[in-house]
This record gives structure tokens, sequence and C-alpha cells, in this order.
């Protein structure tokens, strides 16, 4: 029969709290496997270590006290230039691509239109 013990048999033996039909199996357990009850008494030391330790007070920092002066970012100017900005472009882009847009360059002058191309008749 193999028996393995779960997690919670394996705390309860470490802060002694099985019955002793529970306890001799998981020393039979152990004897078997030695690492497993290394491992165990390594958690028992941690255990000790941390019952040790002095809980200590923590203050919160005094810009995480008051909420009233806390801006959403959306709020902030600059942010809603950008979008703006941003939203512009994109409109620009979206109204090229439709239209259709023609840049051309001659005679140092640049051109740029949307839509049909019309073709201009000079007078001779």
């Amino acid at each position: 029969m193999s028996y393995k013990p779960d997690e919670s048999t394996l705390i309860a033996y470490l802060y002694g709290e099985l019955n002793e039909k529970e306890t001799q199996k998981l020393e039979g357990y152990f004897q078997q496997h030695p690492e497993e009850l290394t491992k165990l008494r390594e958690l028992g030391e941690v255990r000790d270590l941390m019952s040790h330790a002095q809980d200590k007070e923590v203050i919160a920092p005094p810009v995480f006290v008051d909420d009233t002066n806390i801006r959403p970012l959306w709020k902030s100017s600059s942010i809603r230039f950008a979008v703006g900005m941003a939203a512009s472009i994109l409109f620009l882009l979206v109204a090229g691509k439709l239209l259709g847009p023609e840049i051309n360059y001659s005679k140092g002058e640049l051109r740029i239109s949307f839509g049909e191309k019309t073709i201009s008749r000079k007078k001779k």
C-alpha cells in the first residue's frame, strides 16, 4: 500500500494536531522517505523563526491618505490635448482613405487633393 500524506496532514503533524494513529502512520512514511522528514523539519525551523518575528505597525504614506487631491488621468489637460490630437489625425487619415487622396509636386508647388481627379485645361 502506497501512502502519501497530503499537505494538510503534514502541517497538522508539524503543529502536533494529529491523533496517535495518524501520527504512527506518518512516522512510518517518514522511515521510508527520510527526505520528506527533512523537508518537514526545515518547515518547522521556518515556523520557529517566524514565531519570533515582531509585528510592526505600518503607517500609510501621506500620498494615499488624502484622496481628494487625486485627479483621474483622463481629466489631465495634457492627456486630453494628446487624445484630441490623435483623434483629429485619425479622422483625417480615415477621411483621406475613403475619399482617395492625391498628392502632386511639380514646379515648386505641392498639391494635396481628395476625391476624383480633375483635369485642368490650359487656354492657348
